[in-house]
């Protein structure tokens, strides 16, 4: 399967396309390596899985549109999964643009190149602020979040918002989204009918919950063929 995964420097997204690869998949990744935290770390990884000649990557900025769907359309991703981000609740009080751009102008250009390239599944990541002023714990997938109390968690509840349209808008472009603390749960592939959603927009699976797995479950995508 050819999986395009955005945020591959990243923890999450370095150590899904690992798995990936290691399970037999082409992996597409796209970074725009910021120095949000240390780039040398985030090269370190793009070296490491270039080591597996089934990894390509792409440098850029997801607010980039021309060279995100340049490389989607050059990679023909069956998959996109989506988990870049401009991440960090107190880094979004002193340069909150950077979360409109990164999370809302580049989400949409996220969907908007799954749309185009008619993938079986896009599945998004969202995060736990999110939640927000909400007091009930533990955190459930049927609470609102509503509240949200900085705009990095504004900038992912309205990626949740958009991604519930989206799905009913777009059909060749599915658009779950979940916790940044769990997996990625895939709520439906083309064709077929839209998913029965819960309250929320989408669905969570917290990490408290006891049935929360500790990383993303690349095993539930089907194995290539060998």
């Amino acid at each position: 399967m050819r999986i395009f995964v955005t945020g591959t420097a990243g923890f999450i997204g370095f150590h899904l396309a690992r798995l990936l690869l290691a399970e037999g998949h082409q992996v597409a990744g796209f970074d725009g390596m910021t120095d949000y935290y240390d780039v040398r770390l985030k090269e370190r990884r793009h070296a490491m899985l270039r080591e597996n000649s089934a990894f390509s990557a792409t440098l850029a900025m997801l607010e980039d549109d021309a060279a995100l769907s340049s490389a989607v359309a050059g990679f023909a991703p069956d998959v996109i999964v989506h988990l870049a981000a401009q991440a960090g609740v107190r880094y979004s009080l002193e340069n909150p643009r950077a979360y409109i751009d990164a999370n809302v102008v580049g989400t949409f250009n996220v969907m908007e190149a799954a749309r185009v390239a008619q993938v079986r599944h896009l599945l998004m990541a969202s995060t736990s602020s999110v939640y927000g002023a909400n007091e009930v714990m533990p955190f459930s997938e049927r609470h609102k979040a509503d509240t949200p109390l900085t705009i990095y968690a504004a900038t992912k509840k309205a990626n949740e918002a958009m991604g519930h349209a989206w799905a009913h808008i777009a059909p060749n472009a599915s658009t779950p989204a979940t916790s940044s603390t769990a997996c990625p749960i895939s709520a439906r592939s083309h064709p077929g009918p839209p998913p029965r959603w819960p309250k929320r927009s989408t669905g969570f699976m917290p990490a408290s919950s006891p049935q929360a797995p500790t990383r993303p479950r690349a095993s539930a995508l089907p194995k290539p063929p060998r």
